[in-house]
């Protein structure tokens, strides 16, 4: 029978693998100092998704149908984001879908980005963002 110290090595040793493999994210700031850090942000509709060798992130193809930063209307976006919430993932999402998305520069998103399957989340603010940031580009 295993002693009470191997038993208690193992709960720890497994604690520490959880913790090793859990995502971490920093805090969300205010939506309008997190629009100003992200390469572009957009509603838009899944139309292929590609699931590549096993650990690695998903590839969506999508088409934006609601521009706020970043991209236009119409645009054909590769997207990458991994599925899985220990590696930040967003959970499953399947073709069809339509999602928020906030990308970063490598046109990825995870969980630790304002990214969402609730489309519609602060569309009102998100508009008042992106006619702020047009307007100071063309001033």
């Amino acid at each position: 029978m295993a002693s009470m110290f191997e038993m208690y090595s193992v709960l720890i040793f497994i604690a520490l693998i959880g913790t090793a493999f859990s995502c971490s994210c920093m805090a969300l700031g205010p939506i309008e100092d997190e629009f100003q850090k992200t390469h572009a942000v957009f509603i838009g509709r899944i139309l292929h998704k590609t699931r590549p060798e096993p650990l690695k992130p998903v590839e969506y193809k999508m088409r934006v149908e609601e521009a706020f930063k970043g991209v236009s209307k119409g645009d054909m976006i590769l997207v990458s984001a991994y599925e899985q919430s220990e590696t930040c993932g967003l959970g499953i999402f399947n073709v069809g879908d339509r999602m928020q998305v906030w990308l970063n520069e490598n046109f990825s998103t995870d969980a630790c980005t304002q990214s969402t399957r609730i489309y519609t989340k602060d569309t009102s603010a998100l508009r008042r963002l992106a006619d702020r940031h047009h307007q100071n580009f063309s001033s």
